[in-house]
Formats: C-alpha cells, sequence, structure tokens
C-alpha cells in the first residue's frame, strides 16, 4: 500500500454539462483571471490546455500560492485525456461549407486539410502530448522538476504517482498535478459541417509533504494511494484501510468502467458508508480519474460534518482502477 502522507493544499476543476463547475463559480478568480494568457501562449495551447490553465487557477488561489514564491522548486505534472487532435473549428478558415461538400469520406477531408496552406502552422502543436505541461509551464514560469503523462486514467493515475515520488525525495516542494481533455471527439460526429462546440475537462492538485506546510492551508489529506488491474488486491488495500481508520465516505467513478462493480459492494462495510457517484456532478464529458475523483469528493463532502474521511475509486474501460483513502480537513474552503 502506498502510504504517501500529502497534503492538498488546493484543487480546482472545470466539467463540461456538469454542475461541478457551476459550484465552483462561486469561488475567487472564476469571472477574471489573476494572471492574463498571453497572445503567445494562446496561438500555440490546445484548447484542453486552455480548461487546464483555469482549473490550475482555482487550485493555485484556493492554496493561496503562487509559483514565484518557490522558484525552480515547484513541480508539474500532467495527464491528457483523449487525444490533442486540433477541433473542427480551429479549420474552418481553412474549408468552408462548399469545400466540405465536395468530399464523400473523411480521408479525403483530412487529406484536403493536410496540404492546404490555409491551416495555421500552430495547429501542430495542439497535438503534442506535452501540450498542457507545456502551456502551465510557460504561463506561470515553473521550471522545478516536470512530467507529461498519456492516456485518460492512467495518465491521471501517473501524473499522481509521479508527484508524490518527487515530493518523497525532495525533488520539489509544491506539486502541481493538472490533468485535462476529453473523452468525447467532435471528430466522431457524423457532420463534419456541423460540428458541435468543443469542450474540455481539466482537474488540478497542488500537494505538498505534510510535514512542511501549516495545518490551516490544508484541504485534505492523501493517506494512501493505490493502482492496478486487480481489483482482488485493491479490495484488500480498502478493507485494511477501512479496519485501519474510521472511514465515512465512498466516492466512485466507474461510469467508464468495463467491469462489473459488484466487488466495491461487496466490501464489509461499504454499505454504511455515505456514497455518491461522480458523473452525478461530473456529467458525462471531461477528465474523469482518480484525480476528478479526488477532487470531487472534497467538494461534494466539504459540507458534510460527518464526512471526516472518505475512499474514492475510479475505473476506466480497460478494466484500470485506482483507489485513494482522503481525509478531510473540516471548515470552509
Amino acid at each position: 500500500m502506498n502510504k504517501p502522507n500529502i497534503a492538498i493544499l488546493g484543487y480546482g476543476a472545470v466539467f463540461p454539462r456538469g454542475d461541478f463547475n457551476v459550484e465552483f463559480s462561486t469561488q475567487e478568480t472564476t469571472n477574471e483571471r489573476q494572471k492574463p494568457v498571453s497572445r503567445q501562449i494562446k496561438r500555440a495551447m490546445s484548447p484542453s490546455a486552455a480548461s487546464a490553465i483555469t482549473a490550475t487557477e482555482h487550485a493555485l488561489s484556493m492554496a493561496k500560492f503562487d509559483p514565484d514564491e518557490k522558484k525552480g522548486r515547484v513541480g508539474l505534472y500532467a495527464g491528457q485525456y483523449g487525444y490533442l487532435n486540433p477541433t473542427l473549428s480551429d479549420f474552418q478558415s481553412a474549408l468552408d461549407e462548399s469545400d466540405l461538400s465536395e468530399f464523400s469520406d473523411h480521408v479525403q477531408v483530412f487529406r484536403e486539410l493536410w496540404y492546404s496552406n490555409r491551416v495555421s502552422p500552430f495547429l501542430l502543436t495542439n497535438i503534442l502530448n506535452n501540450n498542457i505541461l507545456g502551456m502551465l509551464s510557460l504561463h506561470w514560469g515553473i521550471t522545478g522538476d516536470s512530467g507529461a503523462f498519456i492516456r485518460d486514467s492512467l495518465g491521471s493515475t501517473c501524473a499522481l504517482q509521479d508527484a508524490v515520488d518527487n515530493l518523497r525525495y525532495g525533488e520539489c516542494d509544491i506539486a502541481v498535478v493538472a490533468c485535462a481533455g476529453s473523452q468525447e471527439s467532435d471528430f466522431g460526429q457524423k457532420s463534419l459541417t456541423h460540428p458541435q462546440s468543443d469542450e474540455f475537462g481539466a482537474v488540478t492538485l497542488i500537494l505538498a509533504r505534510a510535514d512542511d506546510v501549516d495545518p490551516e492551508h490544508v484541504q485534505g489529506y492523501l493517506e494512501f494511494f493505490d493502482y492496478g488491474f486487480s481489483h482482488t488486491h485493491l479490495s484488500e488495500q480498502i478493507q485494511s484501510y477501512l479496519i485501519r481508520e474510521e472511514v465515512q465516505g465512498l466516492s466512485h467513478d466507474l461510469q467508464h468502467y468495463s467491469g462489473s462493480d459488484s466487488w466495491l459492494q461487496d466490501i464489509p462495510a461499504t454499505a454504511s458508508l455515505k456514497q455518491f457517484d461522480l458523473c452525478e456532478i461530473g456529467g458525462a464529458r471531461g477528465c474523469p480519474g482518480i484525480l476528478a475523483s479526488i477532487v470531487a469528493g472534497l467538494q461534494s463532502y466539504q459540507n458534510q460534518s460527518e464526512v471526516h474521511r472518505y475512499i474514492t475509486v475510479s475505473g476506466d474501460s480497460r478494466d484500470y482502477l485506482s483507489v485513494a483513502g482522503i481525509r478531510k480537513v473540516s471548515g470552509d474552503f
């Protein structure tokens, strides 16, 4: 079992078509950015990077932390959901409806776009798997240890694990862990001439070693963290945590999990826990995963005085599971 002893100083999230980002709209810096995004960054960033900047701004504001305060000692770890393809709206200036109507299939459309001299060369940066990492780094001037991970729940889990490891080993003092993207793609729509709006979710955690921070600045603690393909192993870790600690809540994000969740409900004592499903507030789009599940739990349980600890479980379509135990800090966030 991974026992990180990590403090969560702040968190932020953007969930398109969900209620979660509405709840976050009451926080500071939602309507007006504290740090405007430069024109150079806007030209090079993917749409999901824009959501990542918004979520990270929320998290930094909650943590009351400016990356300039610890120059070179802030780690940045980013995960990517889906593929950072340029979106259809990016190509509107390259092909109009009359151009599109000439082609009978997607192959011809993409071939025409590939050779078009009207497509911005900056779109190339949108498909790089380190775009989110690079844009966050440039925007806040973060020059410490870093890592970019793909894809989906696995990328989210690896970003969190890398942050935890590098905090433990002293490679950084503060870790910014961000994940952005979408499991849905407008390229999957049948109509190229009437694309849907581009919506990308994002979630960010600000972490530090628990022994190095004032408890007054902490939103919660990451008490244990594990992952893998074996729900038998993870159920044992959950049972061990339930025996060792008094746990009152269980949040789960298993909407995209292809296996059965009966193993989770079969664990003794889970039936008595106050449960909720992430998709109830996160919606179908966005970037589900362990980061989103942790943040959703912190947000949903924050005003529930009867919940002091909760377990969060996340699974994806490849049967990959992540589990974390969180101790909440009481009080207004």
